[in-house]
């Protein structure tokens, strides 16, 4: 996946809104490097010091485990399938330009974000 910082979606919004030129389109707003689950592990553990690891779940864990966090079940089941495409067919395995294209500056990386929020 091309996590993304929810910073950058913001400020891509943002400049949807307030540029003179209407951007008249759908904007996939990604981060700059598409990430595993288990790469993302690697990347917290590196910056906190301790070892993360990712565990997959199968279909009916991921969606028991989210039932069990209050998510309602249909929702859960729906989202314990976006996330099995995921795993299975990298059907989120994408990066875009849209930040830099739209704001003119470098999207922020996941290795960043981790690097910024560490210790709050």
């Amino acid at each position: 996946m091309g996590f993304v910082s929810a910073d950058d979606i913001a400020e891509v919004g943002v400049r949807a809104l307030i540029d003179d030129k209407p951007h008249n389109t759908a904007h996939v707003i990604t981060g700059p490097h598409s990430l595993t689950y288990g790469e993302v592990a690697q990347l917290i553990s590196h910056v906190i010091g301790k070892t993360i690891q990712h565990i997959s779940l199968s279909d009916e864990e991921l969606k028991v485990g989210m039932i069990q966090a209050g998510i309602p079940a249909n929702y859960a089941a729906m989202l314990a399938g976006l996330d099995r495409r995921i795993r299975e067919n990298g059907s989120e395995d994408q990066v875009s330009d849209i930040v830099e294209r739209v704001t003119g500056r470098s999207p922020i990386s996941f290795d960043q974000f981790v690097q910024t929020h560490v210790g709050t």
